[in-house]
């Protein structure tokens, strides 16, 4: 569902799914902006969110934390 792209200072994620996918949302653990907070996406379409960190020099471990969640996975529940 995603593709990375890295542009020194900033991190672009392409997302794009065969369904319609409501409510997409990226999260990571640095500090920092995407370019938009939530996205939905059309049938094979890609909508594309830039990250931009505070702290460039952290940008490693703010894609290594990369979460990106929409509505319907979201409302899955997990049973351990």
């Amino acid at each position: 569902m995603e593709e990375a792209v890295s542009h020194r200072s900033r991190r672009l994620t392409r997302v794009s799914h065969r369904m319609l996918t409501l409510y997409v949302m990226a999260e990571t653990d640095a500090e920092g902006g995407f370019s938009d907070n939530v996205v939905d996406i059309l049938p094979c379409e890609t909508a594309t969110l830039v990250f931009t960190p505070d702290d460039p020099a952290r940008i490693d471990e703010a894609w290594q934390s990369l979460v990106i969640r929409d509505l319907y996975s979201s409302s899955l529940s997990t049973k351990g």
